[in-house]
């Protein structure tokens, strides 16, 4: 049941109208890669599927907020590249679970769009602020995802925050982080 509605889930996140998937690429051979693979990378690629999933997956569980909510993930070896590191995240106004891996933006810490992706492209800053924050003092921090989860909100607004009442919140003390 748990496969099912993963394929379900995750169906299309990686597919365009004029690619196949990075996996699909891969298995056909290097003479069959997609024309994404080709313009991002392998790596990159590879990592804005597994984005593009994280986001209907969210969206599946009703971790969103519409479109206030927001997952990024730095691409891998970008820190080497000019005006590095670079970041992945959904452009405003695209619902979760419309998100697919050539939509994402690519920008960098400041904020500033690289690369558009296939649509408008427009950036939430005032969404991606809390992010840079956070990917700026953790740079061993590959994905930051913030959420407005009923439950995460109600827990965050006391006083006391998650109390280590049971096995789970003791495996989660020290590890959580929050912004003013």
């Amino acid at each position: 049941r748990a496969a099912a509605v993963a394929r379900q889930v995750c169906a299309g996140a990686c597919l365009e109208p004029t690619a196949v998937s990075a996996a699909t690429a891969a298995s056909l051979g290097p003479s069959s890669r997609s024309a994404p693979v080709e313009r991002y990378g392998e790596q990159e690629w590879q990592m804005r599927c597994k984005l593009a999933v994280a986001y209907r997956i969210a969206s599946h569980f009703s971790w969103d907020q519409l479109v206030f909510n927001h997952i990024t993930v730095k691409i891998p070896g970008s820190q080497k590249l000019e005006g590095g590191p670079h970041f992945l995240i959904n452009p405003f106004g695209l619902r979760f679970d419309e998100v697919t891996a050539s939509s994402l933006l690519k920008v960098n810490l400041a904020g500033d769009i690289i690369d558009r992706g296939t649509g408008p492209g427009v950036l939430l800053k005032q969404g991606f602020v809390v992010h840079s924050a956070v990917h700026a003092a953790r740079e061993d921090l590959v994905c930051v995802w913030h959420s407005h989860h009923a439950d995460t909100t109600a827990v965050c607004m006391t006083k006391a925050g998650l109390l280590p009442l049971s096995q789970e919140a003791i495996a989660l003390q020290g590890r959580g982080s929050s912004h003013p």
